[in-house]
């Protein structure tokens, strides 16, 4: 926090080192501020770097509550340096905080989906996609924009909900198979689905999903949970090649697991983790 405190003091001598400065301090904003002012003024920044489309959305939303927001001249494009996006952070942090000091809680779900909206269309350089909630949000998940992940070289993916409606099962699988299909760049991808345990109502991985994580050339890492594997040929994750793959954890997941020890190709491999539940256990004896 002292090495941050100092970036924040060079900011003021000249605009050269605000030049290399701010991308330092804009990497991870939210989890950076030391205070809630400064995660007010963060927010704020977003709301500045939305379109005219979004920014007449924004407007309506906060005159039907008498409130007002003035434009910032912005030095930078400054939502353009994050590497690391956290659903928690931005939704839970630093728009929560933002409605609460302008006394309109009731607006956080919409003037978060303003800025998730705005940080897919405008950044480029995202590393770690982070969209984890205890809670899922299906009103966020309803209207997510398409694609919903920024079109940069993520290489970190985490994804885990807590329960969710059933009925979204399909849909939010489909979402994960986009993600699974355009990520190459992705060394680390953790999955974990809080209702999957019950094959009927799970996130279901199919034949192309387990290709499409196969051919991933970089995976490093992959951590899938409560979740339901089927394909018609029940060993294709036998035949995967992660010729990078070092840490595999597969816990409470519908998974054929015949000659999987065996046949998988990762001589990179350090840690295998699978984890079943005893009803998984007779099914997979």
């Amino acid at each position: 926090s002292l090495k941050f405190y100092s970036l924040h003091n060079l900011l003021l001598v000249n605009r050269s080192f605000c030049s290399c400065v701010v991308p330092l301090l804009w990497t991870d904003p939210l989890e950076k501020a030391r205070s809630d002012d400064d995660r007010y003024k963060i927010i704020d920044i977003y709301l500045s770097c939305l379109n005219k489309e979004e920014q007449i959305e924004l407007d309506k939303l906060l005159i039907k509550n008498i409130v007002i927001k003035k434009q910032k001249e912005l030095l930078f494009l400054y939502v353009n340096f994050l590497k690391i996006y956290s659903y928690y952070e931005l939704k839970h942090v630093g728009v929560f905080m933002w409605c609460l000091k302008k006394d309109i809680l009731s607006l956080k779900p919409q003037v978060f989906l303003l800025i998730h909206k705005m940080i897919v269309r405008v950044c480029r350089y995202i590393k770690e996609l982070n969209i984890s909630t205890n809670t899922f949000d299906a009103e966020w998940f309803v209207n997510l924009p398409r694609p919903w992940f920024p079109q940069s070289t993520i290489t970190s993916l985490d994804i885990s909900f807590g329960f969710f409606p059933y009925a979204l099962n399909e849909s939010i699988s489909q979402l994960i198979r986009k993600a699974f299909q355009e990520l190459k760049e992705i060394r680390v991808i953790k999955a974990s689905f809080g209702n999957g345990i019950n094959e009927d109502n799970a996130i279901i991985f199919t034949e192309n999903d387990l290709k499409n994580i196969a051919s991933l050339p970089n995976l490093k890492i992959l951590k899938i949970e409560n979740s339901s594997f089927k394909a018609k040929d029940k060993e294709i994750i036998s035949t995967c090649s992660l010729t990078k793959l070092q840490k595999l954890k597969l816990k409470n997941n519908e998974l054929v697991i015949n000659k999987f020890l065996v046949s998988m190709k990762c001589e990179t491999l350090k840690i295998l983790s699978i984890t079943l539940t005893n009803s998984q256990i007779e099914k997979n004896d």
